[in-house]
């Protein structure tokens, strides 16, 4: 457990500081859209995305309009978004686990190594 917690929040902390290649970008933008389009394979998950779009924001945008949203992402807004996230005091950890880590997890906060 500790060492894949290190490891997320090594890649947290490189994201703030360096922005991610465009080839990365470009394949986390493909799997987006091809994660949206497979879910709106049927009517259900249409009627469905719909709904919830209605619900929840009171507006409704076309698959094709989330792609462009996604287009339009670039390296530096990820990288200004996780530096305004992926901080300590916005740090919330959840484990599922025989095992009780949070002594662990603490002393790690305090001592700055996470």
């Amino acid at each position: 457990f500790d060492r894949a917690l290190r490891t997320i929040l090594t890649e947290f902390e490189v994201v703030k500081s360096k922005a991610i290649s465009s080839e990365e970008l470009a394949k986390a933008k493909e799997y987006l859209k091809g994660h949206l389009f497979l879910n709106l394979e049927k009517s259900d998950s249409i009627a469905e995305y719909f709904g919830i779009q209605r619900l929840l924001r009171d507006q409704l945008s076309t698959p094709e309009e989330i792609v462009e949203r996604y287009n339009a992402v670039t390296a530096s807004q990820l990288q200004h978004v996780a530096q305004k996230y992926f901080s300590k005091d916005r740090l919330k950890i959840s484990v599922i686990s025989p095992n009780d880590y949070t002594d662990l997890i603490t002393k790690d906060i305090e001592k700055g190594a996470i």
